[in-house]
């Protein structure tokens, strides 16, 4: 051997001590840093033409378990969930407080109970009384607030959801960053040791969030599907996540319908491309269905959608235990002492009209207090109904909450008086009409305000829209005057629809923000002028569509059709939007006149016996399923009592 060879063999060590030197350093250094991985040097010799010649670094690799490490990644997600779940609960369990502790709800009905039996052992002491009652308002108020609370908790997951989105789409743009600098180094024989990691720390954050299933390539880049097999991140094609938060707490207290969690497909310009895929459905919370089996996202939905309503429903079942017990209770007894009459000396006049507010339920009751048994076959079980006589949506024609003596008298009679003919569409089982007036003076000219008056006896809430509108005379004459509709809501004259080339989905541009609508909520549209919008037949931009998101004045939504071209349509038709007229919700029996009254005008034929008021309505339940049918209210000309209400 040469000595210059012997010298190259020894400065070729030196070089390659010298650079695991620096590696063990690096190494050294980030002992404690999350994410790093530890790195070693692979040497070889260096052998020319048979002889040694030296030693050099062959690689430097990373030393990780990857079966471990694919491990941690699935755990992360359970623990994400876990995490996530015991947070809600322990806010739970601190509103419902410590057993026995001055603001838990067992010392609320403790107290209750306490205050009920000094009573009954001296009913006499007017101290008792007072106390009693305050005792009975205190836990009625506990159960209120907690009720409130959790809906509080539901909105706050609902907003968590889409916070996590947000970072979800954040990771994975980085890891479609990594995927390409990865790709460059390892074609150029370049270190990649620093961007696998990067990449795994992405990976660990998209994991804490869905459930994963990672496929490597030979160059480190990676593939992702989550929550069942939805594609998060493959090569060349751009994936994001899309969620439409509810916009108050008054969402989950009226039960209305919640945005979907969609996995978008973009292309290179960031535009949406085909259909989009489902994290979980759009609804009602108890109609949603989830893809996802763990992580953070899967977590938040149950709670919102599952666990929290659970709760509540036990506080209802606690709330409506109480109050029928203490009721049963109440109807065995009397008052103490009783009382020998019932009188007044007060005149009142049918025409006395007063300002009014608030609700009286009204029940009619056998001795033993349960209910008298109802006319109608779908109320077997439950009898007659009590009526819930909302005083601040009556009318008598001077505006809501202002109805005369004889008005609320009238609202008692029809209630409980002999059974007519029923209009039941979809999961309203009793639609009629509520009119300000019992009288149509024969061959003067009259304008016919009236709302509808629903009963929804199902356990399922309720849309409900009025879509048309016909009058007709005792001859079967059309005589439709309809002087003020159901409330609706104009589209721009300019630019009235939005589209996107290759989509389904259509932007309508309002006249005026849509005040009560909201994302998840029905709307129907009316036909446009033209035959088509960008290639979308007009019969698919009519019916019934599912709000996907409001932005200002736009309202999207996804139509019957894919749209042939990019940009804004006009339509000078100025084609008008319907919102739900109303939302029932389960149990509830009310007047929806406070959205605003419906008006036609019988002046073309004021001799007319009769007029026959035909209405569209529509009822969406929770199961998004659409019922239609014609109810037909006949309306007697010069006729002194209440309207004869017909369906056909």
């Amino acid at each position: 051997m040469s000595l210059a060879l012997a010298l190259n063999n020894a400065l070729s060590g030196l070089r390659v001590n010298q650079q695991s030197i620096g590696v063990l350093s690096q190494n050294v250094a980030n002992v404690n840093t999350v994410g790093y991985s530890r790195q070693v040097i692979n040497q070889a010799a260096i052998t020319i033409e048979g002889v040694g010649s030296g030693v050099k670094i062959d690689d430097i690799v990373r030393k990780i378990d990857k079966y471990l490490q694919r491990s941690v990644q699935t755990q992360s997600s359970s623990y994400a969930a876990s995490q996530s779940i015991d947070d809600y609960y322990q806010r739970i369990q601190a509103l419902l407080g410590k057993p026995g502790a001055a603001n838990s709800i067992d010392t609320y009905m403790t107290g209750f109970f306490n205050s009920m039996q000094q009573l009954a052992e001296t009913p006499e002491t007017t101290s008792l009384k007072s106390n009693a009652i305050s005792s009975g308002v205190a836990v009625a108020k506990q159960l209120s607030d907690l009720a409130a609370n959790v809906n509080d908790l539901r909105f706050e997951a609902d907003g968590e959801i889409a916070d996590a989105v947000t970072t979800v789409n954040n990771t994975l743009t980085k890891l479609e960053q990594l995927n390409k600098a990865l790709t460059q180094a390892s074609s150029l024989g370049q270190s990649t040791t620093g961007l696998l990691d990067e990449r795994d720390k992405s990976l660990a954050t998209l994991s804490q969030y869905v459930n994963l299933s990672i496929t490597y390539t030979d160059s480190g880049s990676v593939s992702v599907v989550g929550g069942n097999g939805v594609v998060l991140l493959e090569e060349g094609v751009s994936h994001r996540l899309r969620y439409s938060k509810a916009q108050s707490v008054n969402t989950f207290v009226s039960d209305a319908n919640l945005g979907a969690l969609d996995v978008l497909t973009l292309n290179e310009e960031g535009q949406e491309i085909g259909n989009p895929l489902q994290f979980f459905t759009a609804g009602k919370s108890s109609a949603v269905v989830s893809k996802l089996t763990t992580g953070k996202l899967a977590a938040l939905q149950e709670m919102r959608d599952v666990k929290f309503p659970a709760i509540l429903d036990q506080l209802d079942m606690l709330a409506s235990r109480l109050r029928d017990g203490v009721n049963t209770l109440h109807n065995q007894g009397s008052g103490y002492p009783p009382a020998t009459s019932l009188t007044g000396d007060r005149e009142v006049r049918a025409s006395d009209q007063y300002s009014w507010q608030g609700t009286a339920r009204i029940a009619v009751l056998k001795p033993d207090g349960t209910p008298v048994t109802s006319y109608y076959a779908d109320e077997t079980y439950t009898g007659i109904r009590p009526l819930l006589l909302d005083l601040g949506t009556l009318d008598s024609g001077q505006g809501s909450g202002k109805p005369t003596l004889q008005t609320i008298v009238d609202e008692i009679n029809n209630h409980f008086g002999s059974p007519g003919n029923k209009a039941q569409v979809g999961n309203l089982n009793n639609i009629q009409l509520a009119s300000d007036t019992n009288l149509l003076p024969s061959g003067a000219t009259s304008l016919f305000n009236f709302d509808l008056d629903t009963d929804n006896i199902s356990t399922d809430p309720a849309q409900i829209f009025v879509t048309g509108m016909t009058v007709l005379d005792d001859t079967a004459a059309n005589i439709t005057s309809v002087t003020q509709t159901a409330p609706s809501i104009s589209l721009q004259t300019t630019s009235s629809y939005g589209t996107t080339l290759g989509s389904a989905d259509v932007t309508i541009n309002l006249a005026t923000p849509p005040a009560s609508l909201q994302v998840g909520d029905k709307i129907y549209l009316a036909p446009p002028t033209g035959a088509f919008v960008n290639g979308i037949a007009a019969a698919n931009l009519t019916g019934f569509f599912t709000v996907n998101a409001i932005n200002g004045t736009q309202v999207t939504f996804t139509s019957g059709g894919v749209a042939a071209a990019t940009g804004a349509v006009n339509d000078p038709g100025n084609i008008q939007m319907m919102p739900p007229y109303d939302h029932i919700l389960p149990g509830e029996q009310r007047r929806i006149g406070n959205n605003g009254q419906m008006q036609v005008d019988f002046t073309a034929n004021p001799s007319s016996l009769y007029y026959d008021v035909t209405l569209t309505v529509s009822v969406i339940g929770a199961d998004g399923i659409v019922h239609t049918a014609p109810v037909t209210y006949r309306v007697t000309n010069s006729i002194i009592g209440e309207l004869v209400m017909n369906t056909r």
